[in-house]
């Protein structure tokens, strides 16, 4: 499902999307000089998959504004909540001109008018992205099942950890990753049926559906010079598969398929 950013709002989201990136860098650049390095890893993880993110919607919208902006299609499902956040951004923006006391008049009403176009932009862009749903084949319901308990227990440890480092002052982040893979988890079932069947996944959950999926490509990855490199490879190539088919890929993801053909351990950092 895509829709039209039309010109005069694409300088706008690009504003945004910059100002979303370097807070995102900022925040990863203060946990890594933190002295409390007890466990970065999900932040700096959590980081650089938003940060991937915002690259691949400033590749759509383009990196540099022009005199002529020109109307963009956004693919939603793939950019909503990084548009989305762009969209935040820029709405404060506006509302900081209409709140400024040295602000000329002009500038407040060229703010009101922009706020309008933006909250018009957000509502297309939720109503867009509630419709439609992505199957899961029966072939990798199970699979992803066994990813995603996984990472709801890794996100679980995480908060405990946090918990007990910062009592009483928990890392918001750390609770949304987790409620989101919990509410992917839920849909797709708690438990395995015998045979397994397809699952019928709302695009709301888009964003968790290929975060997990790409956790675990990269976990087979390991896996495949570690343990058992055909079933692994076969594993890899049936999550490909199916990210490619459902339109989950991103660059990203199309570089690292071509790299699956490279046999070689160095390839996958693993020497």
């Amino acid at each position: 499902m895509t829709i039209t950013i039309p010109p005069e709002l694409v300088a706008l989201v690009r504003d945004g999307l910059y100002f979303d990136l370097q807070g995102c860098l900022e925040e990863m650049d203060s946990a890594i000089r933190s002295r409390d390095r007890l466990d970065i890893r999900v932040a700096i993880e959590a980081g650089l998959a938003w940060a991937g993110d915002a690259l691949a919607l400033l590749d759509v919208v383009g990196w540099l504004e022009v005199a002529n902006e020109r109307a963009v299609e956004v693919d939603v499902c793939r950019h909503r909540e990084v548009l989305l956040g762009a969209i935040s951004t820029r709405t404060q923006s506006e509302r900081a001109v209409q709140e400024d006391a040295n602000a000329s008049e002009e500038d407040r009403s060229r703010a009101i008018v922009r706020e309008k176009q933006l909250a018009e932009l957000a509502t297309r862009v939720q109503a867009a992205s509630s419709a439609g749903t992505v199957l899961v084949p029966a072939s990798l319901v199970d699979l992803l099942r066994e990813a995603l308990v996984s990472v709801v227990a890794d996100c679980a440890g995480a908060i405990e950890d946090d918990g007990r480092e910062h009592p009483g002052n928990l890392d918001g982040t750390l609770l949304r990753r987790f409620d989101a893979y919990r509410a992917l988890l839920e849909q797709v079932g708690l438990h395995a049926t015998v045979p397994a069947a397809a699952v019928e996944v709302d695009s709301a959950h888009r964003g968790p559906l290929v975060g997990v999926l790409r956790e675990r490509r990269d976990y087979e990855r390991y896996l495949m010079w570690a343990v058992d490199m055909a079933r692994s490879r076969r594993r890899i190539g049936r999550i490909e598969e199916f990210m490619s088919s459902a339109g989950l890929q991103d660059e990203q993801d199309r570089r690292t398929a071509l790299a699956l053909c490279d046999e070689s351990p160095v390839a996958w950092g693993c020497e």
